[in-house]
């Protein structure tokens, strides 16, 4: 049996996750995942929605997005890259090294 292994909330911060989920993915479609800190601990502490707003969440003001955190996720994403070509994985529509979404009936 395989060991699941977990990040602390803290670490996928600082290496970048939590700012490219939400700018890639959530932010343009409204939506937002929150971390929140009690005392020396991070946790999650929901999804912001305002999906009613046309133009989505952005960073703004004193919080842009960090150039470092995105390369380091570009980072961790060509490190797998390769590996997961290799085992076939391509979506049409996203590309190599996406699991594909195969649509009913395929």
């Amino acid at each position: 049996m395989i060991e699941r292994k977990y990040i602390s909330i803290q670490e996928f911060i600082e290496r970048g996750f939590l700012q490219e989920i939400n700018r890639r993915l959530l932010h343009p479609c409204g939506l937002a995942l929150e971390v929140v800190k009690d005392g020396d601990e991070w946790r999650f502490g929901g999804v912001w929605d305002s999906r009613d707003d046309p133009e989505g969440i952005m960073f703004v003001g004193d919080f842009p997005p960090d150039w470092r955190k995105r390369n380091r996720v570009n980072e961790t994403q060509n490190a797998h890259l390769q590996p997961r070509v290799d085992i076939g994985l391509e979506d049409p529509f996203l590309g190599p090294g996406i699991q594909p979404c195969p649509e009913l009936g395929e």
